[in-house]
């Protein structure tokens, strides 16, 4: 479609024509026309942008999100600002995939579809279809899209968290993200309200966008991240590790280098890998590489379980047992216990049948732990008379009255005998103990302690 200008007659150094050209003429709509197109002040934009024509131009918008930070010299307010920020948090978490990768899963969606869309019966979805098929073929020299095959959306509990872009990585969906729950190497929040730069992250993290940014320099998908690679540049500027960077740079560190300490492949729980690129062309297919995953729980971990006896060899002799208020200085995964992003459910599903498939809470580290529900049913039973204490243990030593019986599952006597319940009445801290106590006629406490090393 050609497009056209009105000229004025008067020619000025924004115009760029010639004087004699005035009306309405054809003209190259080109990169460097819209380069010239000024905004006034951009790094003070505060209002989300919503007027886009498709989801896809979204990933225009972060594009120049980046060149307008850079340009404003990193500023810490501001929409562009809060979209770069937001556009990092998807990076380093993904990059943390081992702790923030449990209630994730990702869905390529391939550009084949298209055709279904376009044929739809649906007006409005051959309208989208069409739109979107427009869009992916442009011949402008800067559309990364030309040489792609799909992106893939990346779900958070089902809901689209982000989506891939070959100009800046991720595009991020800012419906719903109170309730992500991911956070850093160091346990520190992710998508806050706060806007934080590459140079203000954790150093593990900016080493690995550094070096992602020196490998790829060679590959086929670095001209389309070329404006993001751009910021990355700058931003090493202000980092602390800039000089280890650099140092590693000038030494010729090349992509087998880079893979050799980031090629753990980040896969959701059903096998599906995050397709970062996704190109049939050779070079340009590229999956999210992130740190290699150590397999091996902390030895230094303060929480594992410390039974009296194994009566299932089956069943793991040394889980991990976690719960809410645990105390904040035991040692849990290379870092203390934090109640914040370290969130076990009540109930994990049938330990006998999951525990080798079980992930550590708020790390995602396949590791057999225990919780609440492994050990204490959900529901108390009434009997609805006082039991005889000579005959039944049911440890309701401060009311006599109470009638529940004990709440326990069977797993609780694979690691531990039904005396060491009953003589442990003073509490000693490498035996169990069980007390049930009421408040009030309505509130009966269940606390349930357990020995760990």
């Amino acid at each position: 479609m050609p497009v056209y200008k009105l000229r004025p007659a008067v020619n000025t150094p924004e115009n760029k024509v010639n004087a004699n050209q005035t009306g309405w003429t054809p003209m190259d709509y080109s990169r460097d026309i819209i380069d010239d197109i000024t905004e006034p002040t951009p790094g003070n934009v505060t209002d989300t942008i919503v007027s886009l024509p498709t989801p896809l131009a979204n990933l225009d918008l972060y594009k120049r999100a980046f060149v307008t930070v850079v340009g404003a010299n990193f500023p810490t307010t501001g929409y562009y600002a809060q979209v770069v920020s937001r556009c990092l948090d998807v990076w380093e978490g993904l990059f943390n995939f081992e702790k923030n990768g449990e209630d994730v899963t990702f869905r390529p969606w391939r550009f084949d579809r298209l055709s279904a869309l376009m044929s739809s019966h649906s007006p409005g979805q051959r309208l989208l279809g069409r739109t979107l098929d427009l869009f992916l073929k442009s011949t402008n020299q800067d559309n990364a899209f030309l040489n792609l095959d799909g992106i893939t959306i990346i779900n958070y509990r089902n809901i689209p968290l982000a989506g891939t872009s070959p100009y800046t990585g991720f595009f991020f969906n800012y419906f719903g993200a109170d309730a992500i729950n991911w956070s850093d190497s160091k346990g520190k929040p992710l998508f806050s309200n706060d806007v934080i730069h590459l140079h203000q992250r954790d150093t593990e993290f900016q080493k690995f966008m550094y070096l992602f940014r020196i490998a790829s320099r060679d590959k086929p998908f670095a001209n389309g991240f070329r404006d993001f690679f751009s910021y990355i540049n700058q931003s090493l500027n202000q980092s602390p590790i800039a000089n280890e960077v650099r140092d590693l740079a000038s030494r010729g560190y090349k992509w087998d280098d880079f893979m050799q300490t980031y090629g753990g492949l980040a896969k959701d729980k059903h096998g599906q890998q995050l397709e970062l690129i996704i190109s049939n062309q050779e070079g340009m297919q590229l999956n999210m590489p992130s740190p290699a995953f150590n397999q091996d729980i902390d030895p230094a971990c303060q929480l594992f379980l410390k039974p009296t006896q194994l009566q299932d060899p089956n069943l793991p002799a040394k889980p991990v047992v976690v719960a809410k208020n645990a105390d904040p200085q035991l040692k849990y995964h290379k870092r203390n216990w934090n109640d914040n992003t370290d969130k076990p459910s009540y109930y994990a599903g049938e330990f006998k049948e999951n525990h080798a498939t079980r992930k550590l809470p708020g790390i995602g580290l396949e590791y057999p732990y225990l919780t609440v529900g492994d050990f204490l049913d959900e529901y108390l039973i009434n009997v609805g008379y006082p039991i005889h204490n000579k005959y039944f243990f049911t440890n309701h030593a401060d009311n006599k009255a109470l009638s529940y019986l004990l709440p326990l599952k069977s797993l609780f006597f694979n690691y531990f005998k039904p005396e060491d319940l009953v003589l442990n009445g003073n509490g000693a801290a490498d035996k169990p103990s069980l007390h049930i106590t009421s408040t009030t006629p309505d509130l009966i406490k269940v606390e349930l302690r357990l020995p760990i090393v």
